[in-house]
């Protein structure tokens, strides 16, 4: 089983990405877990070498927060045999090392599965689902200031009537992305209402994500490519000016609807 995080490292000025992997055994997973670091400078991975805690991390959302240089997913650790003990697991991509975070003390003991890492506006939050599939509710905790513990906050329950239901982050109009069944939709916490947004699709197959603007190049001199033929793009004109406009109606527009 594997979990990934990516995000910046502003002293290298270098994007890089963690994976985190399982090895299973006849009682579940091997901890600690593998880790491997890619760097889109050095286009390569490699071993990570420096210290990695025993935690678990159950993770069936795919998904991770990067917030503050630093990624992070929910983790565990097993108290006794029956209990686990829940926090916030995070890699600082600067100095390539792991923390952890406390939770709120009432999710301390959730069942991992059900909580993600997210994001809400710039702030780190956790999702809790009363279960992965047919959920009835969620509850979204907000950390209001980065470190300090006691800033967690419970800012949103919200009714989903047991559909299958997955959030995928904050609009900038303070609605939230949701796919329920089969569709993206926007919900409105304060009058509880739904949007939807003409999107269909199976439940896996969206994601969201901070969109922030940076004069970082991840490919530096690299060649244009040619364009293509009539043939081959489909198009029936051969205007290069209507194929530059067709690519960025697709590409720009389209996402315009969900900001």
């Amino acid at each position: 089983m594997c979990v990934h995080g990516f995000g910046f490292d502003l002293h290298s000025n270098d994007y890089k990405v963690v994976r985190v992997s399982y090895s299973g055994g006849e009682n579940g997973f091997w901890v600690p877990p593998g880790v491997e670091i890619y760097s889109v400078k050095e286009k390569s991975w490699r071993d990570f070498e420096g210290f990695v805690p025993e935690f678990g991390i159950t993770e069936y959302f795919w998904s991770q927060a990067y917030v503050n240089g630093n990624v992070h997913w929910v983790g565990y650790k097993r108290v006794d045999p029956v209990t686990k003990g829940c926090f916030v697991v995070s890699f600082d991509l600067d100095g390539e090392e792991f923390g952890e975070m406390e939770l709120p003390g009432s999710l301390v003991h959730e069942f991992p599965g059900n909580m993600v890492a997210s994001v809400m506006g710039e702030s780190l939050s956790v999702l809790v689902y009363d279960r992965r599939a047919f959920t009835k509710q969620c509850t979204v905790w907000v950390l209001k200031e980065y470190g300090v513990v006691e800033s967690w906050s419970k800012q949103y329950e919200i009714d989903l009537d047991g559909r299958l239901v997955l959030m995928l982050g904050l609009r900038k109009n303070g609605e939230m992305l949701l796919v329920m069944g089969k569709e993206l939709v926007s919900y409105d916490p304060e009058n509880e209402g739904i949007k939807k947004l003409g999107l269909s699709a199976c439940k896996d197959s969206f994601w969201s994500g901070d969109y922030m603007e940076t004069l970082v190049l991840l490919e530096e001199g690299t060649e244009a490519e040619p364009a293509l033929s009539v043939e081959e793009d489909g198009l029936e004109d051969d205007s290069v000016g209507l194929r530059a406009y067709y690519m960025q109606t697709v590409m720009l527009n389209a996402p315009e609807a969900l900001l």
